[in-house]
C-alpha cells in the first residue's frame, strides 16, 4: 500500500525562507523522511534500489506540482 500524508509545512517554510526553490525543498523533506526508513534496510542493494525508485517517484510528483 501507499501512505499519503502532508509534508511538514514548518520545515518547508524554513527551507523556502532560506531561498531554496519549492520543488527542491519538497524533495529534501521527502528524502529526509524516507531516508530514515531506508537506512534500516539491511541489504545495501535493496536500499539503493529503493532510493532510485524514490528519486523517480519524487521527480514525477514534483513535475506534476509545476
Amino acid at each position: 500500500g501507499t501512505t499519503v500524508g502532508q509534508i511538514d509545512t514548518e520545515m518547508l517554510f524554513y527551507l523556502r525562507s532560506r531561498g531554496i526553490p519549492r520543488d527542491q525543498a519538497v524533495n529534501m523533506v521527502c528524502k529526509g523522511f524516507a531516508g530514515e526508513i531506508l537506512q534500516t534496510c539491511r541489504s545495501e542493494v535493496l536500499q539503493q534500489r529503493a532510493e532510485a525508485l524514490l528519486d523517480r517517484q519524487l521527480a514525477g510528483v514534483l513535475a506534476g506540482m509545476a
